[in-house]
């Protein structure tokens, strides 16, 4: 089944004739890359137009009201922006071309809960297994727990990170935010990226968007350890200033280490729009400042990086207000075994195998954190 272009939203004929929501998955992408056959899911070449060609067989992020330029500094949010101006649809999400979010099991979340500074993932409607779209039950193997999603000896909900980097989601059952594969073209049968099995979840929620990744920092020492801790700072007082009712939420969400990584979300019309009013204006105020701070190439993707802890800070905020439909569910990196690093700016590339990486050293985990900061400080000297 070919995939859809963007049009007008209302209702889309099935198979059977009835009126179904228009969903419209972005699939963010700078290079040519492979879609699945699916008419929710359509790539969109991000920052085309400070790009040498443009990429056949996908949507392009500067076409109408675009700021498809500012790419090198939003990153995929230039994509978010055009689907904001330009597309019509009942449902919106963005996925990475190397990120997919899987549906194969539904971890709802608990309307109005506050997940606290030790409880960020708490809360969940099942507390202790999810949804299993396959057999359509939940899974209840964790035993009892309180409303903050924690154990009877006071683990939380995901438990302890375990030394391959699993967490515990109830006594035993290991749910990871994420898996690895080798290839959307493989075999996606485990995933559920089928459309009818897309629609069975994304139709229930209004907003749709990956598990929290547990971490052994808060989220705001997280962001200092690879960045500059002023932008940060300086992002946060522009939040504070125009939106002070979403201060209590941010604090929340900066001192809890569970963070929502990678800016992929689904959201129902209404949520995106007031998402989209809400995010742009606090990113234009930034970059209407000063300077950026810190060093490296990726610096200049600073602003990305901001949008991604606001994802988090709005969704918090969200979640507690009651009345969002929420759910959460495991993502997949698509990637083969072996990627290629410089050691240091001009320096010789090495071949690093990333599923051995990941196991070796968890993303969240202690070894990760001194390996990464160890590593900043050799690049920017300090």
């Amino acid at each position: 089944m070919k995939s859809a272009e963007p049009g007008e939203a209302g209702r889309e004929p099935d198979r059977d004739g009835e009126k179904e929501p228009v969903i419209r998955i972005l699939v963010a992408a700078h290079k040519r890359t492979y879609a699945p056959e699916n008419r929710l899911i359509r790539l969109v070449q991000a920052g085309t137009a400070l790009a040498g060609e443009r990429l056949p067989g996908m949507l392009h992020d500067d076409e109408g009201d675009h700021i498809s330029r500012r790419n090198r500094t939003y990153c995929e949010l230039t994509v978010q922006y055009f689907a904001w101006k330009n597309v019509q649809a009942d449902y919106y999400g963005f996925f990475h071309y190397r990120r997919y979010m899987s549906f194969a099991k539904e971890y709802p979340v608990a309307a109005g809960m506050r997940g606290g500074r030790k409880g960020m993932c708490g809360g969940r409607a099942d507390l202790c297994g999810g949804t299993n779209l396959s057999s359509g039950k939940t899974d209840l193997r964790g035993g009892k727990t309180d409303l903050c999603g924690r154990q009877p000896d006071g683990r939380d909900l995901y438990g302890k990170r375990q030394p391959d980097g699993r967490g515990l989601y109830g006594k035993s059952q290991p749910v990871r935010p994420y898996v690895e594969a080798d290839s959307l073209r493989g075999d996606l049968s485990g995933y559920a990226l089928e459309e009818a099995q897309i629609r069975a979840v994304v139709e229930k929620y209004d907003v749709l968007t990956v598990l929290p990744e547990r971490m052994d920092v808060t989220v705001r020492q997280q962001f200092c350890q690879f960045h500059n801790r002023a932008d940060l700072e300086r992002m946060v007082r522009i939040l504070k200033k125009r939106r002070p009712e979403y201060a209590a939420a941010c604090d929340r969400y900066m001192d809890s280490k569970y963070i929502y990584f990678c800016n992929m979300y689904i959201m129902r019309r209404e949520y995106f729009q007031a998402y989209m009013e809400w995010l742009f204006p606090l990113l234009e105020e930034f970059e209407a400042g000063k300077g950026f701070h810190g060093c490296g190439a990726g610096q200049a993707r600073i602003t990305g990086y901001l949008a991604e802890r606001l994802f988090g800070v709005y969704y918090t905020w969200l979640r507690e207000q009651g009345e969002a439909r929420c759910c959460e569910l495991q993502y997949v990196i698509f990637h083969s075994n072996v990627r290629r690093f410089r050691l240091w700016e001009n320096g010789p590339q090495i071949a690093v195998d990333m599923k051995k990486i990941n196991r070796m050293i968890p993303p969240g985990s202690l070894r990760r954190r001194v390996v990464r900061t160890a590593a900043r400080r050799r690049l920017c000297g300090r």
